[in-house]
């Protein structure tokens, strides 16, 4: 079982890292602290359960390909740091998958992604030990740094020169990798370079009915948790549960949207067939939803880029304009508060909730604008399909402004400023009115 120097520096910068925080008494109580917590957490007889399974899952794969003459030991290594590295958090994610298509997708593009791909030619040209050692030492805090700084309003600057920096120490080591490649291609032994890369891809592929199974548990477990909280915490009968389970047919896609008025009336329920009956309603009514959700999204699709307006006068790209509203809405209603309680309105990062904001892209673009003696303030931002939404305030806090239009804003909210209406007064413009963009409930 052979290592690569990437592998050995890894392991001796972990290594070292833990010996710098047992040696430090600062350190050294949290950290066996936060150690005594985590086997806390694990040392639960169902998480022990799944552990075992999926690495018994692991190795029968491992097994069979063996016996297939797929696999030999050579490739052990490989096939280790696969399942802790690359399967292990796929795994540990079967929480957040809520359908096989989102687990399939999510799993192929872990495993033969860019990135996926580009890790594994870099594999081919390792450096000498001590410039893998310095490699990482470098790599490790500039990466972090970088993710600091961009969670820092006045630090994006400092991201942007981390992450230069970083493509910059990318590109060299493709440029070295290449030529330690050109330089030893007759001694490199492609055969077992190409199974090891083989076995990265098939066997996270190979471990997807396995999470998937687990996934489902999960959710279903959660479901009949959640049962007696709607029947004056008793559970309900056996016949009953069995009839929940058996009427998701096994989809993770039923079992993950299992829940509000559907948890409620199987609570009420004390017959097999009627148990059956409220599935077979639910099950339906997912179909409905994922008919709605396909129709809408194919609309978007086609309407991609195209500007104007439709028969009803409501611009036809409709991109991100739910999630736009809502977060600017939330904007709002958080510098009114603010107003309330410090007579003056804020420019600050807290102001665009993340909760709010999940559906839009990580470099969101909205804009704030505060006056000189923050009694005025406005937040706009530009749709993907070039429509702009904004919301603003003056120090008549009740006064609610929302505007929209193709162009952002040309000042404060004011009534003799074209495109702002204070919503208090006047009725929203159809783009703020219309309920169109709301999500379709899944259920």
């Amino acid at each position: 079982m052979d290592f690569s120097n990437r592998e050995i520096a890894t392991g001796i910068i972990i290594a070292v890292g833990v010996i710098l925080l047992i040696a430090f008494p600062k350190t050294r109580r949290t950290f066996f602290k936060g150690i005594a917590g985590v086997a806390e957490a694990l040392f639960n007889w169902k998480l022990l359960l799944m552990f075992g399974l999926y690495f018994a899952y692991a190795t029968l794969l491992v097994v069979l390909a063996n016996a297939w003459g797929l696999w030999d030991t050579s490739l052990l290594s490989a096939t280790i740091l696969t399942i802790l590295v690359t399967g292990f958090p796929i795994f540990m994610s079967a929480n957040n998958y809520k359908s096989g298509a989102e687990l399939v997708r999510k799993v192929v593009v872990e495993v033969v992604g860019i990135s996926a791909l580009l890790t594994a030619y870099l594999s081919l040209g390792d450096l000498p030990l001590w410039g893998e050692l310095l490699l990482q030492i470098v790599i490790i805090p500039v990466a972090v740094l970088s993710v600091v700084a961009a969670s820092t309003k006045d630090s994006k600057g400092v991201a942007r020169f981390f992450e230069i920096l970083l493509g910059l120490i990318g590109i060299g080591l493709i440029i070295s990798t290449t030529a330690i490649v050109i330089s030893t291609v007759g001694s490199l032994d492609w055969v077992h370079e190409l199974k090891a890369f083989a076995v990265s891809v098939w066997l996270p592929i190979a471990l997807i009915p396995f999470v998937y199974v687990a996934a489902f548990v999960m959710q279903v477990e959660a479901s009949l948790t959640r049962l007696p909280f709607h029947n004056k915490r008793e559970r309900p009968p056996v016949r009953v549960r069995w009839a929940f389970f058996l009427g998701l047919h096994g989809s993770l896609r039923y079992a993950s949207r299992f829940s509000g008025i559907w948890l409620m009336e199987m609570a009420s329920q004390r017959r097999f067939r009627d148990g059956l009956n409220v599935m077979r309603k639910f099950r339906k009514a997912v179909k409905v939803r994922v008919v709605e959700q396909r129709s809408r999204d194919h609309i978007l699709r086609e309407r991609k880029g195209q500007h104007g307006v439709d028969t009803e006068g409501l611009w036809l790209d409709r991109r991100e304009f739910y999630a736009t509203r809502e977060v600017l809405d939330d904007m709002w209603f958080t510098q009114a508060a603010i107003y309330r309680n410090q007579k003056k309105f804020v420019n600050e990062p807290f102001l665009v909730s993340s909760f709010r904001r999940k559906d839009l892209p990580k470099e969101h673009g909205i804009e704030i604008v505060l006056s000189e003696d923050a009694r005025f303030w406005y937040a706009w931002r530009k749709t993907a399909g070039g429509y702009v939404f904004a919301v603003g305030g003056t120090k008549d806090v009740d006064a609610k402004w929302r505007y929209d239009g193709q162009q952002p804003p040309s000042g404060f909210p004011r009534a003799d400023v074209p495109g702002w209406v204070d919503t208090n007064i006047h009725d929203s413009s159809p783009e703020w009115a219309t309920l169109k963009d709301q999500p379709i409930p899944q259920v």
